[in-house]
């Protein structure tokens, strides 16, 4: 009978899991700027979260943002964040417009798209500052 109770409670849990919603949620944004420019306010808006940054091909890897409200950036499947990888990669559409795309990893939950605003945001005031 045990055997039956556990069986259920992974089944259920791992059915929860499965439901999850995926898809775009406003992750990346193209601005009016060339690349170069671009990937240096990109460095200067993640200042301080960078882990890696490779402009060759665009990639730059963060640390964790905020781990002490992570109900903020998340959505819970199994109610704990036990891993997250925030990733962003820059890349050029033309000579005047540069795409940034934000990509975070969670386990056991998905983003809310909260913090791919918050640094998109951040990336389009400090290329508005610059302009002026």
């Amino acid at each position: 009978m045990k055997k039956i109770i556990v069986l259920l409670v992974l089944v259920s849990l791992v059915s929860g899991c499965a439901s999850i919603p995926r898809g775009k949620i406003g992750n990346s944004r193209i601005y009016n700027a060339s690349y170069d420019k671009v990937w240096e306010v990109t460095l200067k808006a993640t200042e301080g979260d960078i882990l890696e940054a490779r402009k060759e091909n665009g990639f730059i890897s963060l640390a964790n943002h905020d781990p002490y409200h992570p109900f903020k950036y998340v959505n819970f499947s199994l109610g704990i964040v036990a891993f997250r990888s925030i990733h962003m990669f820059v890349s050029k559409k033309d000579e005047d417009h540069t795409e940034v795309e934000i990509d975070i990893k969670v386990m056991g939950s998905y983003s809310k798209g909260v913090l791919e605003k918050e640094y998109l945001d951040k990336i389009e005031t400090v290329l508005n500052e610059q302009s002026k």
